[in-house]
């Protein structure tokens, strides 16, 4: 989901927020982790097929169990 909403537009720190991201870098952390690249890498791109899956991208939202909002 935050993947999607960097490749529509959002900010990293918006799409942080978005899927429930209190701290940006917690969120940074865990995009790294599981996409293997910034946020930056795909702000306003296009999502190219291989390894930046969308099942990935919601694992990300699924883990943010310690950063309540």
């Amino acid at each position: 989901m935050a993947q999607h909403l960097l490749l529509n537009g959002f900010s990293a720190r918006d799409a942080a927020a978005e899927v429930g991201f209190a701290d940006y870098s917690a969120f940074y952390r865990a995009y790294v982790r599981i996409l293997g690249h910034a946020p930056s890498e795909d702000k306003g791109g296009t999502l190219p097929l291989g390894n930046r899956s969308k099942e990935k991208m919601e694992s990300v939202v699924l883990k943010n169990t310690d950063n309540k909002i």
